[in-house]
Formats: C-alpha cells, structure tokens, sequence
C-alpha cells in the first residue's frame, strides 16, 4: 500500500474510530527477513515480541 493511501486509511479510522465506540487499530504489515512469513511488529497477539512471551522457547 502505499504512503498516501495509508494515511487515506488511517484518517478515515482516526474519524470514525469514536462514532464506532472500539477500540480499532492499525498495524504494519512487513515481510519477514528470517522466515517464509510476514510479521506485524506491536500487534497485541501476533508480534515476535508478543509470541515470545506467549510460547517461550
């Protein structure tokens, strides 16, 4: 996607987000560079942070 409709994107949440009363947030895809997957640093369930403390090793 790119930068000008990422921002489209998060103006329009940004305006609706308090009409929705939710808690709707945003989260940057990317590619990993270790694996075949994609990884969404800061997601509150599936970041590489998060699964760490989820499933030490």
């Amino acid at each position: 996607m790119s930068d000008d409709n990422r921002q489209v994107l998060a103006d329009i949440v940004s305006t609706i987000k308090p009409e929705i009363e939710n808690d709707l947030a945003l989260y940057h895809a990317k590619q990993s560079t270790t694996e075949y997957s994609i990884e969404v640093p800061d997601h509150p369930r599936i970041s590489p942070e998060k699964q760490e403390k989820l499933f030490p090793a």
